[in-house]
């Protein structure tokens, strides 16, 4: 199937070596948890998720502890988390969340997602063993994008998750 984007064509459940030795395709209604069921590997330790966005537009405690502690109220906290992968699988449901990278280890501080693109990026990623990278679409979504290292995956992503 293809997809007008931007003035752009898009092949929906075809897969592109955007990288050497890395492919992604963009998936046509998947289902979202069959997906993440197939895609994580319970062996793997990490996984980021890019611009998370916690709570509401109501006011509620919150308490962050490490560089300092830090306790008061807040609507929203976003950012990046590197989170374990089963934590992950817990909280990938109840938070939104626009990327999920999972990883053998968590990237270098430099790393900034919005900032490194392209080979540099897939070179980062590579370098700390990433198994995919997903994006996800608050409530679920028409389209998904998925990237990994396997051709296989990808594969398997296309035939056993969209419709």
């Amino acid at each position: 199937m293809l997809l007008a984007l931007y003035g752009m064509s898009v092949n929906l459940n075809h897969i592109t070596e955007v990288h050497d030795g890395v492919f992604e395709s963009i998936l046509d209604f998947p289902d979202q948890a069959a997906l993440i069921d197939l895609l994580l590997d319970p062996a793997l330790p990490v996984v980021l998720m890019v611009d998370v966005c916690l709570g509401n537009f109501t006011w509620k405690q919150f308490e962050i502890s490490g560089y300092s502690d830090l306790e008061g109220l807040a609507r929203q906290i976003s950012g990046d988390f590197i989170v374990t992968t089963e934590e992950f699988r817990r909280l990938n449901k109840e938070v939104q969340w626009k990327w999920a990278i999972q990883m053998e280890r968590s990237p270098p501080d430099y790393f900034d997602f919005g900032q490194i693109k392209g080979p540099q990026r897939y070179q980062v990623l590579k370098s700390c063993g990433f198994r995919f990278m997903l994006e996800s679409q608050p409530g679920g979504g028409d389209y998904a994008t998925v990237v990994t290292q396997s051709r296989e995956l990808v594969q398997r992503a296309i035939d056993e998750t969209t419709v």
